[in-house]
């Protein structure tokens, strides 16, 4: 799937901008539609991967999906794999009520949160979903019993060694869930320009056009010049000031 599925729409929208922007210097309609909309596609991958946000919803899986998880996915649905959370035993000894910060954010749906330990397939214990506090936009959960989905039994198989033995367990934490902009389009429109701007400078620089150029006739002269590094530094701005406001502010303490 990609945000630009319609591709005659998103072609005569490219096209259209990269002539306003380049037509002085390349040949836009020498550019095969196919060789732009690679470009398009390309641009939108390197913003996702730079941004660090799924831009369409896609189930994240805990680990490899079974054959049955897939095949009740919807036609060309998006999906990726990812490893389980460290169980750490200060989140539940504290006031973090278990807090855990999920590795993607704008998280719609919280499918399932399971504690796996690393014992045969009994020692399993799922998360009643009215235990789950989800802050959506930030992708941060925490767990906050309720009702009597607690028994005696369930407890025991919630791994009475873990949560006392005072012990960090990997990968026991395992959540499937979907996360990602659940529209870009309404709610980023400022995302979709800058990701045909992102395959615009991408289809310039394969044509390698010179940095500038002159026309004289009649003893009048006109010079122009396409600084790309500029272009770039313009994009490079711009998505880093959409990782902010979609990430928040972010630091490292040492």
């Amino acid at each position: 799937m990609t945000l630009f599925a319609d591709k005659p729409a998103a072609l005569a929208i490219l096209r259209s901008m990269l002539i306003e922007a380049a037509g002085s210097y390349i040949n836009v309609a020498a550019i095969h539609n196919d060789t732009l909309y690679r470009k398009l596609l390309a641009a939108e991958k390197s913003a996702q991967r730079r941004l660090r946000v799924f831009l369409e919803p896609t189930k994240v899986f805990a680990g490899e999906p079974t054959a049955g998880e897939l095949a009740a996915l919807p036609t060309g649905a998006l999906w990726v794999e990812e490893s389980g959370y460290d169980y750490e035993p200060d989140r539940w000894n504290t006031d973090q009520w278990g807090y855990l910060v999920l590795r993607n954010i704008f998280v719609s749906k919280v499918d399932s949160v399971q504690f796996v330990y690393p014992a045969p397939a009994s020692a399993l214990f799922t998360i009643p979903p009215s235990w789950i506090r989800l802050d959506k936009k930030a992708g941060h959960i925490r767990f906050v019993p309720a009702g009597t989905a607690m028994s005696g039994a369930t407890f025991s198989a919630f791994i009475l060694s873990a949560m006392y033995g005072g012990r960090t367990v990997p990968q026991m934490i395992q959540v499937r869930y979907t996360a990602g902009l659940a529209d870009a389009a309404e709610d980023y429109p400022d995302l979709i320009d800058l990701i045909y701007k992102m395959a615009i400078v991408l289809a310039i620089n394969d044509s390698f056009p010179a940095q500038s150029g002159s026309i004289s006739s009649d003893g009048l002269s006109q010079s122009n010049s396409l600084d790309m590094s500029k272009w770039q530094e313009v994009i490079d701005a711009s998505l880093e000031n959409m990782r902010d406001s979609m990430h928040g502010v972010r630091c490292m303490v040492l």
